[in-house]
This record gives C-alpha cells, structure tokens and sequence, in this order.
C-alpha cells in the first residue's frame, strides 16, 4: 500500500510514480487524493494501468481531474477489486500458500529508495527527473535469471554525436540514397531532437523513421505533429518505448485525421498510451495499408455471392415456365370444343327451321 494523501504531489510525480510501477508487482493500493494532480498526471497512471495490471485500488479524488478521466479510474478500480475479491473467496485457507512473494535484495531496495528520493525532490524538473530515474534502474539492474545479460550503456553501442550531426545534414539536404532513419537506442538531445524534425518536414525522400527508446517525450511528439502536416513522404514511424503519452497520442491522432493521408504505420507500444487510443489509430492507419478491404465490402461480396447462387439454377426454373406458359398457350389453341359446342347450336338452329 502507497500512501501519498494531501502531500502536494503534482503531475511531475505522477508521471515518475508512473515509470517506476511499470515493472512493479508488490504494490496493490495507491492513495493520492487532495493533492494537485491534473489530466496530465491521470493519463500517465491511466497508461500505466494498462500494462500494471497489480494495482487493484487508486484513489485519486480532491485532484484537479475531469470527471470522465475520473470515471475511467473508477471503473478499473471497481473491475480490480471485485476480481480480486473472487480470487479470495475461492481460496482455501486450509492450505498453505503455493508461492510466497520473494523478499527483495539490498540491490532492489537501494534502487527503491534512490528512485523515491528522485520522485520526493520537487526542484528537479520533470524530463531530468525522468532522465535520472531511468539511470538509476540501469545502474541497479537486477537479471530476473542468471541467463539474462545486464543491459549495457547505450553509449557503447550507440551512434557518435558527430554521426548524429552527418545523418540530420543528410536529412536536411534532401539526400536521394537516404529513405531510412534509424536512431533506436539513442539518447537524443532536445536540439538533436529537434533539428531532427525541422528537417524531416521539408524532406520528400525519407520514408522510414525509427526512433525507439531515444526519450521522446510529449514536446518531441509534438514536433512530430508538425512534421506530419508537411511532409508527405513518411509512411512508417516507430516511437516505441519513449515517454509518450495519451495527450500526445490524441494531438497525434487529429493531425492523422485532418491533415495527413500517407503515413501507414506509427508505432507507439510501450509508452504512457491508453491501448483504447491505439486502437484508434490502427483503424486510422490500416485502411491506408496495401491490401485494405473495408469489412463492410467483405461482408457485401459475401452477400452478393450468396444471391448470386439462384442464378445458377435459373434454366431449371425457366424449363419450368415455359413449360407452364406452353401448356397454356396449346389449350388456348385447342378451342375445338368451343368451336364445336358452337356449330352443334347452329346445327340446331337449322333442325327447328327445317321443322318449321
């Protein structure tokens, strides 16, 4: 159980709470009312609860909150908990427990408590906050099994600052040769980041741009948005694993809607993103994608198809008629006993003249 009622926490901790319960599996109740949270703060707990799925309970009331964000708290609140108290009465406390939780290392415990001394320092903003947090969990890393290799330094396998600056004139000049951009891993500066983008909105021949864990925060996806109203040659972004959330993912979204017709993929899985909102824009995309068929047009084939089968069969039913028309038309022809009831009333007219 976390505690942090009436402390002044804001959206800055927020958004670091957020990050630090990606991995965590222990806390289940979160308290956080009476305190200066805002939308911004709720869709980074909202994107996190998609991937905790631990936190039964959060309590966020007496914060600057819309009511319908509010009521998405509430629902996986009520979703959680009821769950959860299903889970217990079938359980059967005459047995001993299969597992216990495992009791944390020194090595977890310091990286705990460094994180939560980032999280409590409120003169640190929040994209350096966000910088140190991520620090602090590679540097106390912790393999889950004795196969899994600790994540090396990025800058050991990064890109030279020097490459960085060559691969953004190259994007700035309108190279020909170059039609993908490929940064994951990199720790963009924010002028990097920004150059970056200035250039790909005036260029025509980049198709490809992945920029996966380089720290992309909610300014960088704003930048993208303006790149995306000028440029019309991008067709797949990767942002996967950045700092991204729902607010941007909205902006991102509109700019999709209204002003850009030719980006097919734009990956944002892994970041504070509510997965509604990824739907949303997969349906965006995908109709853009080769190959499309919209369901509707499957489902009317399928129709047109399935009526199409009594055509078939068709001279059946013609033989049919026209073996009923022909009948009707021979007994039409056949008008003898007509014919003959007719004369057999002049033969008797001529018999009574005779007799007169």
């Amino acid at each position: 159980k976390l505690s942090l009622c009436n402390t002044g926490f804001d959206d800055s901790l927020a958004a670091a709470l957020s990050l630090a319960l990606v991995d965590n599996t222990s806390i289940t109740e979160i308290l956080l009312s009476d305190n200066e949270i805002t939308n911004d703060g709720c869709e980074y707990i909202l994107g996190t609860l998609d991937s905790n799925t631990s936190v039964a309970c959060i309590d966020l009331n007496g914060n600057l909150i819309d009511e319908h964000l509010m009521d998405e708290i509430d629902a996986i609140s009520s979703s959680r908990t009821a769950k959860s108290k299903r889970v217990e009465r079938n359980v059967d406390l005459g047995k001993p427990p299969m597992h216990e939780v495992p009791e944390e290392s020194d090595m977890e415990l310091a990286k705990r408590e460094a994180i939560m001394a980032v999280m409590r320092d409120t003169s640190i903003p929040w994209t350096e906050k966000n910088k140190q947090i991520l620090e602090i969990q590679q540097k106390y890393f912790v393999p889950k099994d004795g196969n899994e290799e600790p994540a090396q330094p990025q800058a050991a396998t990064g890109i030279a600052e020097d490459n960085i600056a060559n691969l953004i004139d190259r994007v700035m000049d309108n190279d020909r040769k170059l039609v993908k951009v490929e940064l994951d891993g990199q720790d963009l500066n924010r002028e990097d980041e920004a150059a970056l983008f200035d250039a790909l909105a005036q260029n025509s021949c980049v198709a490809s741009l992945s920029l996966v864990n380089c720290r992309i925060a909610n300014d960088g996806a704003g930048k993208l948005c303006d790149v995306l109203r000028e440029n019309s040659t991008l067709t797949h972004i990767n942002l996967e694993d950045n700092q991204i959330t729902s607010n941007a993912a909205k902006d991102l979204i509109s700019v999709l809607k209204d002003n850009n017709d030719t980006v097919q993929y734009l990956e944002l899985k892994d970041n504070q993103v509510r997965s509604g909102l990824l739907s949303q824009m997969n349906k965006i995309l995908e109709k853009r994608r080769p190959g499309f068929v919209e369901p509707m047009v499957t489902a009317a084939a399928s129709y047109l198809d399935a009526q199409a089968a009594p055509v078939t069969a068709s001279p059946t039913v013609s033989h049919d008629v026209e073996s009923r028309s022909s009948n009707r038309n021979s007994g039409s022809r056949s008008s003898k006993p007509g014919k003959s009831k007719s004369r057999r009333r002049g033969d008797r007219h001529k018999s009574k003249s005779n007799r007169e």
